[in-house]
C-alpha cells in the first residue's frame, strides 16, 4: 500500500498504513500517538518507528515511499510474530532402574532422562531445582540427555522447553529418582 502518486509521502500515509496493516481503529488517535516516531519519519526527523502491536503471525510490512520527483520506493519485511509458550515438556522415562520396577530407587548413579517436547525447542534440565544441562529437541519432538554421574540420595528431575521466540513451557511434570547403594538395590530387588 501506498499514497496516491500525484503527491509526497505524508505523516497521515504511514500512520493509515500501519492502521490497515495492523486492523487497528480508524482514525485511530490514542493509537497513533503509541507509534513512536511515524510523524518524524516522514518528516525526516527519524529513521525508524515503534510501538506497533500485532496479533500471532506471520506478518509483512511494506511501505511505499513517493520522492519529489514522482519516483516510488518500495520496501517489505516479513517477520513472525510468537507470544505462545509451548506445551510443558513430559519425561518418558529414566534409566538405568536397577532395583524394582515399581519403586524409584536405582544403584545407577548416571540417570538418562528422555521424552516428548515441542519440536526444535530447547530444553532445560533441573535436578532439585539447580540447572544441569540442557538439551535440543529433534524435529519429530523426541529428547534424551544423559544427566552424568549424580550423587546417592533423592533427584527430582524436571524440565522446561523455550521455543524459538523465546517462550518458555510450564514445568514438566517432576520425575523422583532415588541413588541408593547397591546394596540396597540388590536388597530390595530380591524382595520382588
Amino acid at each position: 500500500w501506498g499514497p496516491p502518486l500525484h503527491r509526497k509521502v505524508m505523516p497521515s500515509d504511514i500512520k493509515y498504513a500501519i492502521e490497515r496493516l495492523f486492523k487497528m481503529p480508524s482514525p485511530g488517535q490514542g493509537f497513533y500517538t503509541n507509534i513512536v516516531g511515524a510523524n518524524d519519519v516522514a518528516t525526516k526527523k527519524a529513521t525508524s518507528i515503534s510501538g506497533i502491536v500485532a496479533d500471532d503471525g506471520n506478518h509483512t510490512i511494506t511501505v511505499v515511499v513517493l520522492d519529489a520527483a514522482g519516483n516510488t520506493y518500495q520496501f517489505s519485511t516479513t517477520f513472525t510474530i510468537d507470544t505462545t509458550p509451548p506445551a510443558a515438556p513430559v519425561i518418558t522415562f529414566w534409566g538405568t532402574n536397577t532395583g524394582r520396577t515399581d519403586d524409584s530407587n536405582t544403584s545407577d548413579k548416571t540417570i538418562d532422562l528422555g521424552g516428548t517436547a515441542e519440536p526444535n525447542s530447547l530444553l532445560t534440565i533441573y535436578d532439585n531445582g539447580v540447572v544441569i544441562g540442557t538439551v535440543r529437541v529433534d524435529a519429530d519432538g523426541k529428547w534424551a540427555f544423559p544427566t552424568g554421574e549424580r550423587s546417592l540420595g533423592g533427584h527430582n528431575f524436571k524440565v522446561t522447553a523455550t521455543d524459538a521466540a523465546g517462550n518458555v513451557s510450564p514445568d514438566s511434570a517432576p520425575v523422583q529418582v532415588n541413588i541408593v547403594s547397591p546394596l540396597i538395590a540388590n536388597d530390595r530387588q530380591s524382595m520382588v
